[in-house]
């Protein structure tokens, strides 16, 4: 848990985000935290109850509660941490950790991506944070769970809701304008039976989970883009656009004829091999980066 020790320390440089008058108190409160060797948790969660959009108290809790191994309470303090200040990114690290230390490898892969995507839009704006120095550490780790990631993992509607719900990650630009740095989305892999065009049953499970999450009340009335992938080997380039422009209208024919989701909602586009999900050059990381990814565009007209 290197990193949180930096990230606790770290904190104390990053400007309250609330500097309304309600929140002098929560100020007052975590300053104290810091001084605390003892009590630390108890001021952190007051300081949250007097002002819950303390982004610095939420990060500082979440790390006590990482340390102490109450994996899912840390979870949802970072949740709710990235959704109020998506441009925190010490926030994507924390919970990438604990989905890791959770099991949870694919999700953990999506949230070091997007910690690793904002330190790159930093740069590009010209407004680089104190975690730069972790990206090296940060692609390691992710490098380490994708290869943790099991072919017939499926992850749960509830799981794929949770990021598809998420708030987009922003950064301010060089004219203090938010840009876009990467859409709420999830990474689904593509499995065929060999010598078929068949998707597997793993697959076909996964489908489901994500058809659950797409019709749940909160993304009921949500349009998506699907966009598929295959491995950069998979042929020359044509080749690679048209077999993923394929995979992706199989998807929405799956999400349309057995999940009664309408066409209207979901467009598709093909990747190719532009973007692989690995970087590794072996069978696992071929099999990982033939996917689709689903990118929540926002509410429908």
């Amino acid at each position: 848990m290197k990193l949180n020790r930096l990230i606790f320390v770290f904190a104390m440089m990053v400007p309250a985000m609330a500097q309304a008058e309600n929140c002098n108190e929560a100020d007052r409160l975590f300053n104290s935290s810091l001084k605390e060797s003892t009590g630390q948790e108890s001021l952190l969660r007051q300081a949250i109850k007097v002002c819950p959009v303390h982004v610095d108290a939420l990060n500082n809790l979440a790390v006590l509660l990482e340390r102490q191994g109450k994996l899912e309470e840390a979870r949802k303090l970072y949740d709710d941490l990235t959704n109020k200040q998506p441009d925190f990114a010490p926030g994507y690290a924390g919970l990438g950790d604990v989905l890791a230390a959770m099991g949870k490898f694919t999700a953990a892969s999506w949230v070091y991506n997007s910690f690793l995507d904002l330190l790159t839009a930093e740069l590009q704006a010209q407004r680089p944070s104190p975690y730069q120095k972790h990206r090296a550490t940060y692609q390691t780790k992710l490098a380490e769970v994708q290869r943790r990631i099991q072919p017939e993992t499926v992850v749960a509607a509830n799981d794929v809701g949770s990021f598809l719900n998420a708030s987009a990650v922003t950064v301010r630009g060089k004219r203090g304008k938010r840009e876009l740095v990467r859409a709420p989305q999830v990474e689904i892999a593509l499995n065929f039976v060999p010598g078929s065009g068949e998707m597997t049953q793993t697959t076909r499970a996964q489908l489901e989970q994500l058809a659950q999450a797409l019709t749940a009340p909160k993304l009921v009335k949500s349009r998506f883009r699907i966009e598929g992938h295959v491995d950069p080997a998979d042929g020359i380039p044509d080749e690679q656009q048209v077999r993923s422009l394929s995979h992706a209208e199989q998807v929405r024919k799956v999400l349309t004829t057995q999940y009664q989701i309408a066409e209207e909602r979901l467009e598709v586009a093909g990747q190719g091999g532009k973007r692989p999900f690995s970087q590794e050059r072996n069978v696992h990381s071929q099999a990982l980066n033939r996917r689709v990814t689903i990118i929540h565009l926002g509410d429908g007209a």
